[in-house]
């Protein structure tokens, strides 16, 4: 039996709300286990270079922790391009199972590496599946919630959500795990979301119907570079690349910094617990602007949502860096209030640029989308270990790159806004 649309009646399943719950739920998993094992070495640099090169000079730890954060996000970047071609190809499910059971694997073999270089080979191979989970969760969210206009909003920043709730908890694993080694076992968790992702969910009807009158057409596109550059997408595909990318420079260059950074000021304890005081703290802001995104993107419309978010860390991130020169009880406040703006940030951005594109390219825009800005910010990321002997710390080497969220401010403008567009 079919509708006048010619979709086979069994395939409503897709849309009903249970099932669209129970989705969101496992790709809600899959974007926490992404915050949870890509910070997790953020707190644990210190020692685990301590415990591979037997220094904990700063300099030591700069130079590997360059190499080590740089080249996680330059596999980020690879894997979100790569995957997210692939979710167009063969599909947003079996995709995101393949993304989540790559970083999950990666993860759990760290406890076993006898060196820094296959610390640095393990963390680029679970860069790959952590971007290609961020672009396919939200893009198969978007589709799974596609008809619900103000619901999909929401899905979608809950989707984001479960990044910096993942922060949080790698945040906790420090409190509670000493070893560096035993704690990048929490990659049995992702394991489990991969496997369950693979028995219960199914692909979205937009992917696997597409059009019935375009079918043709639309599956010549599907996955094409060359289409993602016409004319037709040409300008959101400049404009979302910029946006998001001009973000992450700032986002990353804090995420990967900023502990090492409190650490180093003075009248600082400089233990693992003030390094994980911090990223919980940057966890909680995110929780809490992802969680007012959705209210913002709904009402203001994603584009003036979008220039809270760049305008905010703007000031927060000055605020942060240039008034503090020796660590106080108020650094943890400025933490979490820079955070919030990052929460906000990421949670549109999950709903934002899917929208952006009609669906035989949406996982390939997406993921360029998502992930082109990652090369250059994984040279910020490099750069601010290199630059804090020349820019005269780590404080002064955050700040310049923070200037990228006023790049992001202005480019928002060249936007196409999307918040009543049915996907």
């Amino acid at each position: 039996m079919t509708d006048e649309t010619g979709i086979h009646s069994e395939n409503q399943q897709h849309l009903t709300l249970g099932y669209s719950i129970t989705a969101l739920v496992l790709a809600f998993g899959g974007t926490f286990s992404c915050g949870l094992v890509s910070t997790l070495m953020a707190a644990y640099l210190s020692t685990s270079v301590l415990d591979l090169l037997g220094t904990a000079d700063p300099s030591d730890i700069g130079y590997v922790g360059s190499y080590i954060n740089s080249l996680y996000i330059v596999g980020w970047a690879i894997g979100g391009i790569l995957f997210g071609w692939a979710g167009d190809k063969i599909g947003r499910v079996r995709t995101m199972s393949l993304c989540i059971l790559t970083f999950a694997i990666f993860t759990i073999v760290i406890w076993i590496t006898p060196n820094w270089y296959l610390l640095v080979l393990f963390r680029f191979l679970a860069g790959m599946g952590v971007g290609g989970t961020m672009v396919l969760t939200a893009v198969f969210i978007a589709e799974v919630w596609g008809e619900r206009l103000k619901g999909r909003a929401i899905a979608l920043s809950i989707i984001a959500v479960g990044f910096p709730i993942g922060i949080i908890f790698s945040g906790l694993v420090t409190h509670i795990i000493e070893s560096w080694r035993i704690a990048f076992l929490t990659g049995f968790i992702p394991l489990l979301i991969a496997i369950l992702s693979i028995l219960i969910l199914k692909e979205p009807n937009q992917w696997t119907q597409i059009s019935v009158k375009n079918e043709r057409e639309q599956n010549r596109h599907k996955g094409s570079f060359s289409f993602l550059l016409a004319p037709e997408n040409k300008n959101n595909f400049f404009v979302a690349a910029t946006i998001f990318g001009s973000m992450l420079v700032g986002i990353w260059s804090t995420f990967s910094w900023l502990p090492t950074w409190a650490q180093n000021l003075p009248a600082s304890a400089a233990d693992l617990s003030q390094g994980g005081n911090l990223v919980i703290l940057l966890g909680l802001g995110g929780i809490i602007g992802s969680f007012f995104a959705g209210f913002l993107a709904n009402g203001l419309g994603r584009k003036k949502a979008l220039m809270v978010a760049f305008g905010g860390a703007t000031l927060a991130a000055s605020n942060l860096y240039l008034t503090n020169s020796e660590f106080t009880g108020f650094i943890y406040i400025q933490t979490a209030f820079l955070a919030i703006f990052f929460g906000i940030s990421q949670a549109i951005f999950t709903a934002y640029i899917p929208e952006l594109f009609p669906v035989s390219v949406r996982s390939t825009a997406t993921g360029f989308c998502f992930n082109a800005g990652r090369f250059v910010t994984a040279s910020a990321v490099f750069f601010v270990g290199i630059l804090i002997p020349i820019l005269g710390g780590y404080g002064n080497s955050l700040l310049f790159f923070s200037i990228t969220y006023v790049i992001g401010f202005i480019t928002v403008f060249y936007g196409q806004e999307t918040k009543d567009k049915i996907i």
